[in-house]
């Protein structure tokens, strides 16, 4: 009698724990290939066979068997977890993203410096306050990570170094800018594999939540002014990404003019919407947009409220593989970079307008070895000669 009522207790128990193991094993299924523990995958196998195949005993196995090793798998981050290598500790993204990347469940295991930068003992600091691994080559940070990210503000190394991890099944997130020369930028709009980046000035909370609103309060938006300071390119980004991010894509041409090193630059759509940016080399401003639409007119600045977190979280999404399609086509994704190219193209040729179409033959360029220099000698000013 007492044999029974405990067997109908574990029976019942099972009953009720079935549902949890099966509904636990189809979570787990995206990362129970060739890496999953052999008792989950046993484990399953008990699931799938049902109640009827397999007898009482082994039901106690299979069961706990699958719990234990679940945990084991939730807790194992190499398996469960993207693991994530960071190329260059050039700017401060590194330092900032770590910390978040780690609350945000991934695994930052370490990193490849070139030196281009910061001294062999700021680059130690960094690695010893972040708990990283140093890798000494290229391949190793490959073979050790899932995700690379490209942290250089050499931007000339960026499509170079993104299709050496494409090219090894990697996912890569390139930092902005994404690349220097439109050539560049089309081919890496182009590469296979999971790619994505630039600017994060488009997931950024104040744009997000305009967006958010009902298009029937704040109307559709036709016109956007906007503008930062520090300079064209490295930080300009962020006002065409900005920019598009809330007109969209389908720019058809831009026109740019300065006046001393304040850059003007003008962005017509093919809808007829329009953006006018101002940017240039004096001192940091509060990066702030207008937004006008046939119903409002929004303004903001932006805070910096939860900084890059949006960004990260839509594009690791991807880059992990637990969302199919990027958070931007990548042809609109260069839109921003592309922008930029051709503001300075016109203003080298008498402040015209350029056709985004003729941008592909365009021998137009910002230099990213050269602005690799000036960050430098910004942080570490060279010695003064006697």
């Amino acid at each position: 009698m007492q044999i029974t009522v405990y067997h109908c207790l574990w029976t019942d128990f099972f009953h009720k724990l079935v549902p949890c193991v099966e509904s636990l094993y189809f979570q787990l299924l995206n990362f129970a290939d060739a890496s999953a523990p052999k008792d989950l995958v046993r484990a399953s196998e008990g699931i799938r066979w049902g109640l009827e195949s397999v007898s009482f005993a082994e039901r106690v196995y299979l069961y706990y068997r699958s719990f234990a090793a679940a945990e084991e798998f939730r807790h194992d981050s190499s398996r469960l977890m993207n693991s994530i290598g960071l190329y260059d500790l050039d700017t401060t993204h590194p330092r900032k993203w770590t910390p978040m990347l780690r609350e945000m469940g991934y695994t930052v295991s370490g990193f490849l410096d070139s030196g281009n930068i910061h001294p062999p003992d700021f680059i130690q600091r960094v690695a010893d306050k972040h708990g990283l691994q140093r890798f000494d080559s290229a391949e190793a940070l490959a073979d050790a990570n899932d995700i690379i990210i490209l942290c250089s503000c050499d931007w000339n190394l960026h499509l170079p170094m993104a299709k050496f991890f494409l090219e090894r099944g990697r996912g890569v997130l390139v930092d902005k800018p994404l690349a220097g020369t439109p050539q560049e930028l089309l081919e890496m709009a182009q590469l296979g594999g999971r790619i994505f980046g630039g600017s994060s000035m488009g997931f950024e909370v104040e744009i997000s939540d305009y967006l958010a609103r009902p298009i029937e309060e704040r109307g559709e938006p036709h016109t956007v002014l906007a503008g930062c300071g520090v300079d064209e390119f490295f930080y300009g980004i962020h006002l065409a990404a900005g920019a598009c991010a809330l007109l969209g894509s389908g720019i058809r041409r831009v026109r740019s003019s300065n006046d001393g090193r304040i850059f003007v630059t003008t962005i017509s759509w093919t809808n007829g919407r329009q953006a006018v940016l101002t940017s240039g080399e004096h001192p940091p401003m509060k990066t702030h947009f207008t937004v006008m639409s046939e119903k409002t007119v929004s303004q903001f600045i932006m805070s910096g409220k939860n900084l890059y977190r949006s960004f990260l979280e839509k594009s690791l999404d991807y880059l992990a593989g637990k969302s199919a399609e990027p958070p931007i086509p990548l042809a609109a994704l260069v839109e921003p970079e592309m922008v930029m190219l051709a503001a300075k193209l016109s203003r080298q040729e008498g402040d015209r307008w350029v056709d985004l179409s003729e941008m592909r033959d365009a021998r137009v360029s910002f230099d990213g070895a050269a602005f690799s220099k000036l960050y430098r000698e910004g942080l570490y000013p060279p010695a003064s000669v006697a």
